[in-house]
């Protein structure tokens, strides 16, 4: 049983370190959103008058859109 909790223990703290590490590594994402010099911004296109797709330019509209833009 001690081998066990021991084994637990062990995996934690390696787990935890390598977590640490990928963390220390990653930037930030406004990091990121700096450098690109863009914001990406998600919507789903099918609520009007929020946003919605546009047939006739093939483009989307609408609030979420004008607030974005």
């Amino acid at each position: 049983m001690k081998f066990f909790r021991n084994l637990a223990l062990a995996l934690a703290v390696v787990g935890t370190a390598l977590a640490g590490s990928a963390m220390a590594q990653t930037k930030s994402k406004l990091q990121l959103i700096l450098e690109r010099g863009t914001l990406r911004v998600g919507t789903t296109g099918d609520f009007n008058p929020m946003s919605v797709r546009d047939p006739a330019t093939n483009s989307y509209k609408g609030f979420d859109i004008d607030a974005m833009q």
